[in-house]
């Protein structure tokens, strides 16, 4: 996924996702009328961020349990809440209840499997800002209902 450019008389140009930091977060669509840029933009390298957080439930730490990170949520009945949402990420807490993962530019949904059932973090995450750490705190998770 990405940003993906053409015009009459030039090549498809495919950008991948985030390799253009000002178009990071959720854009689904994009169209010029009439004149475009004359020339595109370099292609750059893709940035990222590390995502930390401390899951708790019930006032615990949420520990070994698996999460995922995604932009948007999908319900699927046998499946994964991110499965069909590129960029995905995946993982498990360590036994602290903490995650560190690297990520791309923008906007981020966190859900985990603990005690048999998915659980929904309270906030949608926004890390913005390449090569940083986007710490989003310890985080109360909310059983989905």
């Amino acid at each position: 996924m990405g940003l993906f450019v053409s015009g009459e008389d030039t090549q498809m140009q495919a950008y991948p996702w985030g390799s253009v930091p000002e178009l990071a977060d959720r854009i689904l669509d994009m169209r010029v009328i009439g004149f475009g840029p004359t020339t595109l933009p370099e292609l750059q390298d893709v940035q990222t961020s590390t995502i930390t957080a401390k899951l708790r439930l019930d006032d615990e730490p949420l520990a070994d349990a698996k999460f995922e990170i995604c932009r948007e949520r999908h319900i699927y009945a046998n499946r994964s809440f991110c499965s069909d949402d590129p960029p995905r990420i995946a993982g498990r807490t360590n036994r602290k209840g903490v995650i560190r993962v690297e990520g791309l530019l923008g906007s981020y949904k966190l859900f985990v499997r603990a005690q048999g059932e998915w659980h929904n973090t309270p906030i949608r995450a926004t890390c913005m800002r390449a090569d940083t750490t986007c710490d989003l705190g310890t985080l109360e998770i909310e059983h989905m209902h």
